[in-house]
């Protein structure tokens, strides 16, 4: 595409050296740029992309967009704009033909649930012959080719470049997670959403937004963003919706347990293979039996499935799409074990999912749950003493270990999660994680239930001077292996059924 092209649909305050030379591509990364690029050096929490604008220009760089002049080559084209993110999202969604007005985009926002509320839309979707791609945590999924995720969001280059290469493979909907840090660092500004989904709202991130009510208003700017034909889907569960309503253009649904949600769900039974569950929906009652564990993933799939049902999705074809969800990686995935106990896998790092997660699990009335857990580096400190608190509340015995430690000391980190421990918490302090997953396996008997939490489905830890290959699940799978137990789907002997009148 002709740069002049190109910067029609930016505000520019000037232009320096300006040839209408053919762009190829567009990034804020110097070390992705080639030969034709434009490289936009925008300021990140760390870093001033300024100071790499000449590595990307001895790169290949065809100009360079930055909110102010830069000291390069004389005849390099500069454009001087007033946001360079901005500038950077409205180049990307041009140079990949506004790729997000020729899909259904729906959005998901919220602290917890967004992971799994993607991949049960996505489910229901392509069984209803609708294709779907996907982007969030795990992975940028495009017509079945999937990209290891760096972040929640992509920046606004590469974002709009996965939904260009969507349109390309014929694919029509997009579900996608869209964090609170991407919306205010305009990663999203010109994607055009035609839905939207929010989960719900607990502390997390407030190293980044400092108060709740920030990080709220950030997620917030997601339903501003709606014009009036678009869908917002709300928890009526989550005191927090009620105020989306206000900021909101878009037509509202509403899902939710036990509260005349449009979209609602009673359940006969839950273990620990699923639930079995009367979907009630606006055009009528439906049996689901879903194999995810636990009441906020029935939650997740009501969201899922009120956000589907915007696009003439049928409610047979809405359980069909939930019912073919056996696990989403690092979500409550289970590491099966035999000898009479069970574990688990989850991403749980706030105080809130470590609520859900464990109050859901002791609903199963396993004889123990021993909670494996610790909290990362960088991030916001004031959750550390909550999760401990969280941990204690439901668990028999905790086991304190390491998570990310990134640049931070990990037992420095560790004295502040144990500050939220009463007097009377049972727990142990085992900082290297391996150990700490070898201890509670070690503890485990029949009848209990392992959680490991923290990391999911991640594949490394973060160390402040390296990063090794680390995976909660390969790791378990490797210790019960040497256990002696065999890895083969047995079913565990705890007690996990309860049934609930109806």
């Amino acid at each position: 595409m002709k740069l002049q092209k190109l910067v029609n649909h930016i505000r520019y305050r000037e232009i320096m050296n300006f040839r209408d030379v053919e762009v190829t591509g567009i990034t804020c990364d110097s070390r992705r740029v080639k030969p034709g690029y434009v490289f936009a050096a925008v300021h990140g929490t760390k870093e001033d992309g300024s100071r790499y604008a000449a590595e990307a220009v001895a790169t290949g760089a065809a100009a360079i967009v930055s909110d102010k002049r830069l000291a390069l080559n004389g005849s390099l084209i500069q454009i001087i704009v007033d946001d360079a993110r901005k500038a950077l999202s409205a180049f990307a969604a041009a140079i990949n033909d506004h790729p997000s007005t020729k899909l259904h985009v729906i959005g998901v926002t919220g602290t917890n649930g967004k992971t799994t509320t993607t991949y049960l839309i996505r489910s229901i979707l392509e069984n209803a012959g609708k294709p779907c791609g996907i982007i969030g945590t795990i992975e940028y999924n495009v017509g079945g080719a999937a990209v290891q995720a760096n972040n929640t969001t992509p920046d606004s280059a590469e974002l709009q470049g996965f939904l260009g290469r969507m349109v390309d493979k014929g694919m029509r909907f997009c579900a996608m997670e869209v964090s609170s840090h991407s919306l205010v660092q305009d990663r999203v500004a010109d994607v055009h959403f035609d839905s939207a989904v929010f989960t719900n709202l607990s502390h997390e991130h407030l190293d980044y937004h400092l108060t709740l009510d920030e990080y709220f208003a950030a997620k917030a700017m997601l339903f501003e963003m709606l014009n009036d034909s678009a869908h917002a889907v709300l928890n009526a569960n989550d005191p927090r919706s009620v105020a989306l309503v206000q900021r909101t253009r878009a037509q509202v649904t509403w899902y939710g347990m036990d509260c005349g949600a449009d979209f609602g769900a009673k359940i006969i039974s839950s273990g620990i293979d699923g639930s079995h569950v009367i979907l009630d929906t606006p055009k009528g009652r439906n049996e689901l039996k879903l194999k995810l564990i636990g009441k906020h993933n029935i939650s997740n799939a009501l969201a899922a499935a009120a956000a589907c049902s915007a696009y003439g999705v049928k409610p047979e074809q809405i359980v069909r799409g939930l019912q073919a969800v056996a696990n989403v990686p690092g979500r409550l995935e289970r590491v099966d074990g035999g000898d009479g106990f069970a574990v688990f896998v989850d991403f749980a790092h706030t105080d809130d999912a470590l609520n859900t997660v464990l109050s859901n699990l002791r609903e199963l009335a396993p004889r123990r749950i021993i909670t494996v857990f610790g909290c990362g580096g960088d991030r916001d400190r004031g959750k550390r003493p909550k999760m401990a608190a969280a941990t204690e509340r439901w668990s028999d015995l905790v086991v304190v270990t390491s998570d990310n430690p990134r640049t931070e000391d990990p037992l420095q980190i560790i004295e502040e999660i144990k500050r939220g421990f009463s007097p009377r918490a049972n727990y142990v302090v085992e900082p290297d994680r391996t150990a700490a997953i070898e201890k509670a396996i070690a503890l485990a008997e029949a009848g209990d239930l392992v959680l490991i939490a923290g990391k999911g489905h991640e594949n490394t830890q973060k160390f402040a001077d390296r990063v090794i290959p680390f995976d909660d699940r390969e790791v378990a799978r490797a210790l019960l292996e040497r256990r002696g137990t065999t890895v083969c789907g047995c079913k565990s002997n705890i007690k996990l059924e309860t049934t609930v009148g109806y």
